[in-house]
């Protein structure tokens, strides 16, 4: 991904030129629209921005220890200008504690030889493991229910989602108002997170067929 502007020169986070600021911005602006945690990080690991998604899974010291780790494993050590050793991220991915998959992609600003920041994308395993039997089970759902939180899951609106369960958008509506609160989430992005992730804590079913809370 290369980042044009007609200013030249390296710049870190808190001496960023309005230039660079706006890059930034468009970057944000595009990030926030995707459903999976994405964030912009600076080679010193400072965290430029990130979308709803990625603030929600990784709250404070949980983005720093996620960066760190993806240092580690997609980084190489390098010598800087000092000669002394530093460890340089390069694109590419791997999997980080087993239940997420973190890719890393170089963001190039104009005039520069060596990236200074980099797209960070967790994509969760559990997500692809996500089907309607298991979200029903996990939950406490009905069969709809269910059908509305998967492709709540993958981003879709109301309206996408009553033209393929052939319902209207206000059966949709109240489906995905009551798979927020068996998920116990006020927001759609809290639901897609969660169902990804995993950490939602959803009903337990009784035998009898109705619901009591965890």
């Amino acid at each position: 991904m290369t980042v044009h502007s007609a200013e030249h020169g390296a710049e870190g986070p808190g001496a960023m030129s309005d230039v660079r600021q706006a890059q930034l911005d468009i970057l944000a602006q595009g990030l926030e629209a995707l459903a999976m945690p994405i964030a912009v990080v600076h080679l010193n690991k400072v965290v430029l921005t990130g979308n709803t998604a990625f603030h929600e899974a990784f709250p404070d010291a949980a983005a720093g220890d996620l960066i760190t780790d993806a240092w580690a494993r997609l980084g190489e050590l390098v010598k800087d200008e000092a000669g002394e050793l530093v460890r340089m991220p390069r694109a590419g991915e791997s999997a980080i504690r087993g239940s997420k998959r973190v890719r890393l992609q170089p963001v190039t600003l104009d005039g520069m030889t060596e990236p200074e920041w980099f797209v960070l994308v967790v994509e969760r395993r559990a997500a692809r493991r996500l089907t309607s039997d298991n979200v029903q089970q996990r939950f406490g759902l009905s069969p709809r229910q269910a059908e509305v939180a998967l492709l709540l899951a993958q981003g879709h609106t109301t309206a996408d989602i009553a033209r393929m369960l052939h319902l209207t958008t206000h059966t949709v509506r109240h489906h995905a108002e009551q798979v927020l609160q068996r998920l116990n989430v006020r927001t759609r992005q809290q639901a897609m997170v969660r169902l990804r992730d995993g950490t939602a804590r959803g009903p337990k079913a009784r035998p009898s067929g109705g619901f009591t809370r965890q």
